[in-house]
């Protein structure tokens, strides 16, 4: 489990393994994942793809799941 807190505008890049799982979730503020995006309360499952780039579009809190 990884938690994460972003300053607005701020991007990061996560890489998943092939064999794994992901779920994220938006605690508070607003992210955009690949180009998709996730607002506070909103949970995201993540299978096929193995580089997620996470920018926030103001200040976010997030839980990053990594799952077998």
């Amino acid at each position: 489990v990884y938690v994460s807190i972003l300053k607005k505008g701020k991007v990061i890049s996560y890489e998943n393994k092939s064999n794994r799982y992901v779920w994220l979730q938006v605690a508070r503020g607003s992210l955009q994942i690949n180009n998709i995006t996730v607002n506070a309360g909103d949970g995201l499952s993540i299978s096929e793809e193995c580089s997620l780039k996470l920018k926030s579009d103001e200040m976010t809190e997030f839980l990053l799941f990594d799952l077998a």
